[in-house]
């Protein structure tokens, strides 16, 4: 991967991000067009502040897309088991598959870095895009010379973009999707519930507060008790087991858990959107303003294709992966 182009992305990304959450608050500091770009150095400040910013949020980004991730790995997996293509109890190790095609090198490691950067490109116009057009749109509004009660909201619907973004990253610390023990723990309760079977009676032989190896036996199994996180997790690929339809079965479970999971994303995406729609209605009261409505409209279409470029572009590199390992 050149160098180069990874600190355009990144650059690309910063600027989304400062425009997002950094150029509506400007003229609270008098700062305006003229000021920002009437010399070559402040310019150099901007684009060298977008690169650091810009390494934050396309983490940021890669997270908040990271369920549908997820999902579209957990889709690879069961297809490789249902044609018998993979060979161990993982159904797309993605990482070991990724090592053993950059040993190749060649045509295949350039095919990988090309598609690579092209989901970072999407990734962070997907994320960032429309709350981007909002602060473009907030930073329009400005007109310190006309205050009104409206002038805070959409500064609030700035700040509810950043809750959820942290939301998110919450989600993602506290679930356990990349948890390495988990799958011996799954086995570990598989072979102790396959061991119960073979005694039915000895759940209702056992008395309230025995002690001892009766008592222990009859413990619920650490995979079946509640826990909240349990509401969010997504399984891993080397989780699918069982034949064709317990895949399935389990994949269909984990579909809920993906939109659980993107639902910070989503709202977001919703909210960009509609606050940029109530800013073009409070520009005139007999009808909508042009500017406005062209920004909605741009930034919305402009974000869901950027979205859909990225959801296609991340499977194609999956499929890559699994069948060129």
């Amino acid at each position: 991967m050149k160098t180069v182009e990874v600190a355009i992305e990144y650059v690309l990304t910063g600027l989304l991000a400062l425009c997002a959450f950094g150029l509506p608050f400007t003229p609270w500091y008098g700062l305006d067009g003229k000021t920002l770009g009437a010399r070559s150095d402040t310019l150099l400040g901007i684009l060298g502040l977008a690169y650091l910013i810009g390494v934050i949020f396309d983490k940021i980004a890669d997270t908040l897309l990271s369920p549908f991730d997820q999902w579209l790995r957990l889709r690879v997996a069961c297809r490789r088991q249902d044609k018998t293509l993979c060979y161990s109890e993982d159904g797309f190790p993605q990482d070991i598959l990724e090592f053993a095609l950059r040993d190749k090198g060649g045509d295949c490691l350039e095919w990988m870095d090309s598609l690579r950067s092209r989901i970072r490109t999407a990734r962070g116009l997907a994320v960032l895009g429309l709350p981007a057009v909002l602060g473009i749109a907030v930073y329009r509004d400005w007109d310190p010379l006309s205050p009104s009660l409206w002038r805070p909201f959409p500064h609030l619907v700035i700040a509810f973009n950043a809750l959820f973004i942290l939301v998110a990253l919450l989600l993602s610390t506290s679930c356990r999707i990349n948890r390495p023990d988990r799958v011996k723990k799954q086995k570990r309760a598989v072979d102790e519930s396959a061991k119960a079977k073979q005694w039915p009676s000895t759940r209702s032989q056992c008395p309230a507060g025995s002690i001892g190896n009766q008592g222990q036996q009859c413990r619920q199994p650490a995979s079946e008790r509640w826990r909240p996180s349990k509401w969010f997790e997504i399984p891993r690929t080397n989780e699918l087991v069982g034949d064709r339809a317990d895949r399935a079965n389990s994949l269909r479970r984990a579909k809920r858990n993906v939109w659980i999971r993107a639902s910070p994303f989503v709202i977001m995406q919703a909210v960009s959107a509609v606050a940029v729609i109530v800013l073009a209605c409070s520009q005139s009261k007999s009808s909508l303003s042009p500017e406005y409505v062209v920004l909605a409209a741009a930034g919305t279409v402009l974000a869901l294709l950027a979205l859909w470029v990225w959801y296609q572009i991340t499977d194609t590199y999956m499929r890559f992966v699994a069948q060129r390992s």
